[in-house]
């Protein structure tokens, strides 16, 4: 079976036969959420200016989303100068667009929370980020547009602000076997790149949504609090 990262249709352009994964919007209508402030000042670290999640985050997955593929999202900081050495990352508030379990019911698991840092000005790429805290979680079933604070335990340390950038990472595994679907959080406020990563859709390093045409709107929610992070980020971003 053939899978192809789509590059321009927000369609239902399927590779494959009927069941491949392809890159898409749900379907699935969804009520609007209540809104939600992303938390400001020191400690907390946003590039959205608004947290509260809308219907329209692209992932890989089965035709209307029904299912999921892996699908992994990132987000990038580059910290303003003086931001204190040894800051670190205790949560990361998150949205979710849509969950669903293929056991009514129960929740979907296996999702998962990672924080790295990658060296300033190098490329995004799997092999350039190291890992300093994780935290896995799940999804209720049947949730729609809420937001969710993750703890990361123990916090995640940042030793070197002034040379390295923070990475959060949102990642779920292939839920097709489990007929289960899980549709991460985003809307269209402000800055900041959203990478998305989906092996089964040909992206097998992390790919800058807005290289997709059709899906260049889409940020990512994932808005970090804990000690020492900076009220402002740098002006520019890493492509």
């Amino acid at each position: 079976m053939r899978k192809t990262l789509l590059s321009l249709s927000m369609g239902m352009l399927l590779v494959g036969g009927v069941n491949a994964a392809s890159l898409q919007t749900s379907s699935t209508s969804q009520p609007s959420a209540p809104a939600a402030a992303c938390p400001t000042g020191p400690g907390f670290l946003s590039y959205n200016t608004d947290c509260t999640p809308v219907a329209g985050t692209v992932a890989c997955g089965g035709t209307g989303l029904v299912t999921t593929a892996e699908n992994s999202y990132y987000r990038r900081f580059v910290f303003a100068p003086g931001t204190n050495p040894n800051s670190t990352v205790a949560t990361v508030q998150i949205g979710i667009e849509r969950a669903t379990s293929g056991t009514p019911g129960n929740p979907v698991g296996g999702l998962e929370i990672r924080v790295y840092t990658i060296a300033d000005g190098v490329p995004l790429t799997l092999a350039a980020l190291t890992q300093i805290g994780s935290a896995t979680f799940s999804a209720a079933d049947g949730a729609a547009l809420t937001e969710n604070i993750i703890p990361i335990a123990p916090a995640a340390v940042i030793d070197d602000p002034a040379t390295k950038n923070l990475v959060i990472e949102l990642f779920e595994p292939d839920l097709t076997a489990a007929n289960s679907a899980v549709v991460f959080g985003s809307n269209a406020t402000g800055t900041g790149i959203t990478y998305l990563r989906a092996p089964s859709c040909g992206a097998a390093e992390p790919v800058d949504i807005a290289s997709l045409g059709a899906f260049g709107n889409i940020k990512i929610i994932a808005a970090a609090g804990g000690s020492g992070l900076p009220v402002t980020l740098q002006e520019y971003t890493i492509d």
